[in-house]
């Protein structure tokens, strides 16, 4: 520790304690310190102390005093902010200010403006509060889809707008009227289906196929009154008409039997159709043909049988010679 003596500002004597290091050892709150403690260190480049300012406290005074000229008193809690600030800058060139704008606020007010102007809601519907859109009448658009002016396509293979090949399909290919086959559009169907949709009822017996009869494989046969029973096919077979003269003075019936040889008294009737009685006039005639048992027939599994009976219940053959039969089968 060392102690050296010296004046203080007013002639009086003073002693100071510094320690081994040469810092100055603190004697009570009632000690003073000259005015210059604060001078300690330099300024950095490029700052000047303010007039009037010295030392540290210089300092200190700087900064409030920038922040209090710089940082306006806040109104209602907001910072003001000078009415001009959106005038800094200048426009660009080729923009001019909408009548009545001025400043920032001016621009802000216009953009505003244009943008409610040019996007119309969407029940707008006219040309004048629309955006216009111009389609441009070069490049690809022009070559490929056409202009109003495009004449019509030499053929439907011309390497043509599509303007022109559309005229071409409405004017050279639709037909107008009446008109040759060569001057209109061909059309051809295409399906897998038959031309008439078939419904089938198919049992052990029978299928009848609503189509139409067979323009050829089908067979002919016809009983001149030598027969009142007898059999068509003894194998699986369709029967597509068939005709009954009778000359006789009762009422016969024509029975059919899924069979493969001549029926029975005891065999199971399959089907049943009534032969009017000759009257003194005329025969009894019976026809059956595809407005009753349609197009497709009747098919039998087992074989096509038939009988002349005077009774429609129980096969009860009739005299063979009163009556004249006829069958398509195949």
């Amino acid at each position: 520790m060392v102690l050296m003596e010296g004046l203080t500002a007013s002639g009086k004597k003073k002693t100071l304690t510094l320690d081994d290091s040469g810092n100055l050892i603190s004697q009570g709150a009632s000690e003073q310190i000259a005015s210059g403690g604060l001078q300690e260190g330099t300024d950095i480049t490029g700052v000047t102390m303010p007039a009037g300012g010295q030392s540290a406290r210089g300092w200190l005074s700087a900064i409030w005093k920038l922040i209090n000229d710089r940082f306006p008193t806040p109104v209602n809690s907001k910072m003001p902010v000078d009415g001009n600030w959106l005038q800094e800058g200048t426009d660009i060139t080729g923009a001019s200010m909408p009548s009545g704008g001025t400043s920032g606020r001016g621009w802000l007010s216009a953009i505003w403006k244009l943008i409610s102007d040019r996007f119309p809601t969407l029940g707008t519907k006219s040309a004048s509060g629309s955006i216009p859109v111009t389609l441009s009448t070069d490049g690809a658009f022009s070559t490929n889809f056409g202009l109003i002016g495009d004449g019509v396509a030499s053929s439907e293979l011309a390497q043509s707008s599509f303007i022109s090949l559309f005229r071409y399909l409405l004017i050279a290919t639709l037909a107008k009227g009446q008109q040759l086959m060569s001057g209109s559009i061909s059309i051809t169907i295409a399906s897998n289906q038959s031309a008439v949709a078939a419904i089938a009822s198919q049992s052990d017996a029978q299928g009848i196929r609503d189509r139409l009869m067979p323009s050829s494989g089908t067979s002919y046969t016809q009983v001149l009154g030598t027969a009142n029973a007898g059999f068509l096919k003894g194998a699986a077979g369709t029967i597509y008409a068939m005709s009954v003269i009778n000359t006789g003075p009762i009422k016969k019936y024509l029975l059919l039997f899924e069979k493969a040889t001549a029926p029975n008294s005891s065999d199971t009737i399959f089907r049943v159709y009534p032969v009017p009685a000759a009257d003194i006039s005329q025969d009894g005639f019976l026809f059956i043909g595809q407005q009753e048992i349609g197009g497709g027939g009747i098919s039998l599994n087992a074989g096509l049988a038939w009988m002349i009976s005077i009774s429609p219940t129980t096969p009860t053959a009739a005299t063979a010679s009163e009556t004249i039969l006829g069958f398509r089968w195949a």
